[in-house]
C-alpha cells in the first residue's frame, strides 16, 4: 500500500498531497515529479506490480499513462527529490505534520 502527505510550501500559498518518495500500490508504482508545462507536483507511474520500469521497456498498453504528467501528458517533467521545491516559485515546501496521512492502493 503507498502513501502520500500534505506539502506546502513555506513562501507562496501553494500546497499538494503526494508521495514523499517512490510510492508502491499494489499495481502503480508511482514517483512524485514537477511537471515543467503544468508547474504542479504530480504522482507519475513509473512501473507496475512493486517494480520501476523504465519507459522503453515497458508494453505498449503500459507506456499510456507512465512516466508522463497525468494532467497535461508531457513528458518534460523534473524530479521532486529532496530539495523538494515548490513548482510555483522554488522556495522549500514542507510536509504537514497534521495533515495526516492518504494510503492508497
Amino acid at each position: 500500500m503507498g502513501t502520500m502527505s500534505r506539502f506546502e510550501c513555506t513562501k507562496c500559498d501553494y500546497d499538494v498531497t503526494a508521495p514523499e518518495r517512490i510510492s508502491i500500490g499494489m499495481h502503480a508504482v508511482i514517483e512524485p515529479q514537477s511537471c515543467n508545462i503544468c508547474k504542479e507536483i504530480v504522482c507519475v507511474t513509473i512501473g507496475y506490480y512493486g517494480q520501476v520500469i523504465s519507459y522503453k521497456d515497458m508494453t505498449f498498453d503500459e507506456k499510456v499513462d507512465a512516466h508522463c504528467c497525468p494532467e497535461c501528458h508531457n513528458m518534460d517533467l523534473s524530479e521532486w527529490d529532496d530539495n523538494q521545491k515548490c513548482p510555483k516559485c522554488s522556495e522549500k515546501m514542507i510536509m504537514d505534520e497534521n495533515g495526516g496521512t492518504l494510503c492508497w492502493d
